[in-house]
C-alpha cells in the first residue's frame, strides 16, 4: 500500500501556483488548508482498501474471536497481538485508526519536502526513505537503529514488538510536526542553518571531472557483475559469508589461476584505471593560468588526491551496498558476522587501493608516464605467483581474503594486523614522497 500511496501523492504534493496561493490569508493558511485536503484523500484511499479486504471476506464466519491456526505465516503476530487485545475487531480499530493518523502524517512530511526542495530533490528524498523502511523490515541491523521511518508511522505493531520503540516513535512524530509546524509558519527553510558546502578551487574542477555519471554506472556495473558472476559459478549458496567470502578473496600466494587473478584485478584496479584516466587528461588540459592562480605547488597534488580519496570511498560504498542487496534478494540473512566480514573486507580493499593510487601517482609525477605506471601497477599486483617468501608482504593485491587469516585454513597467511602494518608503512611511504619531493614535477605537459 506505502508504495502505491507515495506513487499517487507525488503528482500533487507541490505549491501551486501563486495565483492560487494568493487567495489565502499567508502561506500557513494554504498549507493548513491542503494539508487538510489531502489528509481526507488520504483517509478515503485508507478506507477503499479497507473495504476492498471487507468484501474478500464475504463469506468467511462472523466474529470478533482470535482464531489462527498455528501453520499459518500469521500466526506468531496474531499470537502477540491477542495477548494485547481483547479482540480482533479491537484491534482491527487500532490498526486502522494507526495507520489513517500516520497516513495524515506522512502527507505532511511530503508537503514539507516539496516546499523546501526542488522537486526532483524532494522525490529522491522520498525515494531513499522508503528504500530506508524497506531495508528495516528486511535487514535485522537496520531495524535495530534508533530511526522512526515510514513503517513505523503507520504500521501499529512495529512499534510494539521492541520495548521504548512506541515512545521513540511518538516523541519523533511530535519533533516532526513541531519543526513542519515552526518552518512553515516562519516560512524558514531549516538549509538555513545548515547551508550548503559550496566547494571552490581546484576540488571543484576536479570533482566535475572524476565524480561523473559515466564512473559511477561503471564502478557499480563492475561490481554488480562481479556479484553476478560468483551466484552463477555457486547459485547453491548457503549463507551470507559464503557470497561475502567468495567476492572478496582474490587472489592467494605463490599459484596462479587466470579467472582469480582477473577478478581482483576487476575489482581492485577499476577505479584505478578511472583515476589513471582522469589524472591524464586533467594534465592534458592543464593551463598555466592554473599555475598563476595557485599558491602553492602542492595545492595541484592536494586537489588530485582529495578527490581520487572522495572517489575511492565511494567506491567502498558500491562495495557495501550491492553486496548487501543481493544477500537481501536471495534471503540470505544479514546477521552482525556477515556484517563484520563485509566491513573487514571492504576496508582493507580501499585502502588497498589507496595504496595503489598512491604509487601510480609518484610513478606518474616523477616521470609523467600514466600508462606506464597502470601496467606496472598490474605487473605488481601479478608478482604474488613468485613463490619467495618477501613476495608475501608485497602491498599489491594484499587484501585479498586469500593472503589474510580472515579465511580459516589458507596456508601461509598473514595477520589482519600485519597487513595493516603493510598497507599502513606502504602509504606513508609513498605520501612522503609525493609530499616532499616529486610535486615539485608537476604538471607533466
Amino acid at each position: 500500500m506505502l508504495p502505491m500511496f507515495l506513487l499517487l501523492f507525488l503528482f500533487v504534493i507541490a505549491d501551486d501556483s501563486e495565483v492560487v496561493v494568493l487567495r489565502y490569508r499567508s502561506y500557513f493558511h494554504y498549507f493548513l488548508a491542503k494539508w487538510l485536503t489531502l489528509t481526507v484523500i488520504s483517509w478515503i484511499f485508507m478506507l477503499v482498501q479497507l473495504a476492498a479486504i471487507t468484501l474478500s471476506g464475504l463469506g468467511l464466519p462472523y466474529g470478533s474471536q482470535w482464531s489462527v491456526w498455528e501453520g499459518a505465516p500469521t500466526y506468531e503476530l496474531f499470537r502477540y497481538l491477542s495477548q494485547l487485545f481483547s479482540s480482533s475487531l479491537s484491534c482491527l480499530l487500532a490498526v486502522v485508526t494507526y495507520m489513517l493518523l500516520g497516513f495524515s502524517l506522512l502527507i505532511m512530511i511530503l508537503l514539507w519536502f516539496a516546499h523546501f526542495l526542488e522537486k526532483t530533490t524532494a522525490v529522491k528524498v522520498i525515494i531513499a526513505l522508503y528504500l530506508l523502511s524497506v531495508l528495516s523490515l528486511r535487514i535485522p541491523f537496520f531495524g535495530q537503529l534508533p530511526l522512526t521511518l515510514f513503517n513505523h508511522l503507520i504500521i501499529l505493531h512495529h512499534n510494539l514488538v521492541n520495548d521504548g520503540r512506541f515512545l521513540l516513535t511518538g516523541i519523533t512524530a511530535i519533533a516532526i510536526v513541531a519543526a513542519i509546524f515552526y518552518s512553515i509558519k516562519r516560512n524558514r527553510s531549516f538549509s538555513r542553518y545548515f547551508p550548503k558546502v559550496a566547494f571552490s578551487g581546484l576540488f571543484s574542477y576536479y570533482a566535475k571531472e572524476l565524480l561523473s555519471k559515466r564512473n559511477a554506472a561503471i564502478c557499480a556495473a563492475v561490481v554488480v557483475s562481479l556479484i553476478f558472476w560468483k551466484y552463477w559459478q555457486n547459485p547453491n549458496i548457503n549463507n551470507s559469508e559464503e557470497l561475502i567470502i567468495q567476492l572478496f578473496a582474490g587472489h592467494g600466494m605463490a599459484e596462479f589461476h587466470i579467472l582469480s587473478f582477473i577478478e581482483m584485478l576487476l575489482l581492485n584496479n577499476t577505479p584505478i584505471y578511472l583515476l589513471a584516466v582522469f589524472i591524464e587528461k586533467v594534465n592534458r588540459e592543464y593551463s598555466l593560468f592554473v599555475t598563476a592562480r595557485l599558491k602553492k605547488r602542492r595545492s595541484l597534488l592536494f586537489g588530485l588526491l582529495s578527490v581520487a580519496l572522495l572517489f575511492l570511498l565511494l567506491y567502498g560504498l558500491y562495495l557495501v551496498f550491492f553486496p548487501s542487496l543481493a544477500l537481501l534478494l536471495l534471503g540470505l540473512p544479514i546477521d552482525s558476522a556477515a556484517l563484520a566480514l563485509l566491513a573487514k573486507a571492504v576496508a582493507l580493499k580501499i585502502w588497498d587501493v589507496i595504496n595503489q593510487l598512491l604509487f601510480i601517482t609518484v610513478i606518474y609525477c616523477r616521470w609523467g608516464q600514466i600508462t606506464l605506471s597502470f601496467f606496472l601497477l598490474i605487473a605488481l599486483n601479478l608478482s604474488c605467483v613468485i613463490p619467495l617468501e618477501p613476495w608475501r608482504l608485497l602491498p599489491f593485491g594484499l587484501s585479498s581474503l586469500q593472503r589474510s587469516n580472515i579465511l580459516p585454513g589458507v596456508d601461509s597467511a598473514l595477520s589482519v594486523p600485519t597487513v595493516l602494518i603493510v598497507l599502513s608503512s606502504s602509504s606513508f611511504i609513498l605520501l612522503g614522497l609525493l609530499t616532499t619531493k616529486f610535486y615539485k614535477y608537476l604538471p607533466h605537459n
